[in-house]
């Protein structure tokens, strides 16, 4: 149906054409933003990782034994969020291979909109280039990744801890022990 059929059925001197014109327009727009909400009304989760350990501070550039990296989750959305298990794949002999860390059944962490909950994701030493992605998961599968920029980095902030420690050690051995 084009415009020409839609005016000659139409009576523009009567005002209930109008009438029924305006709730035809009306209609559209709240359907339209009824779609936009339901898009937008939905559980969101922001991650940031971290490295910590006993005796490392967010500063310290030295790797120590026992540091783990930690997912910081904060829900964003407009929704509760309920994390079932973290997660990850990174590469073995060229095979993705996909770890997850199980929360206990129905035990999962129910973050409210606004919350935040931090957990431990994996050992430090495991932060390498063969890790493909960090994140979390909810109990209905969706997935939620650490930005892979934030993760590229926090990467390479770790091997520069590593290579640190290895000075360090090397600097504070005796003169007579071979490197």
């Amino acid at each position: 149906m084009d415009l020409h059929a839609f005016v000659r059925h139409v009576d523009f001197a009567n005002p209930v054409s109008w009438v029924a014109i305006l709730a035809l327009l009306l209609t559209l727009v709240n359907t339209v933003t009824n779609l936009l909400k339901i898009a937008r009304d939905r559980p969101r989760l922001r991650l940031e990782a971290m490295v910590q350990g006993p005796n490392r501070s967010p500063w310290d550039e030295i790797s120590a034994h026992g540091d783990g990296v930690t997912l910081t989750m904060y829900s964003v959305g407009s929704k509760p969020v309920a994390v079932s298990h973290v997660g990850g794949e990174h590469m073995i002999d060229g095979f993705r291979a996909s770890f997850q860390l199980h929360q206990h059944p129905r035990d999962e962490w129910r973050l409210d909109p606004g919350a935040m909950r931090t957990a431990w994701a994996l050992d430090a030493t495991m932060l390498n280039r063969d890790l493909r992605w960090l994140g979390v998961a909810d109990h209905v599968g969706h997935v939620w990744r650490v930005p892979s920029r934030q993760l590229r980095k926090l990467i390479r902030r770790e091997e520069r801890a590593r290579r640190n420690a290895e000075l360090e050690r090397c600097r504070s051995a005796p003169e007579d022990v071979a490197h």
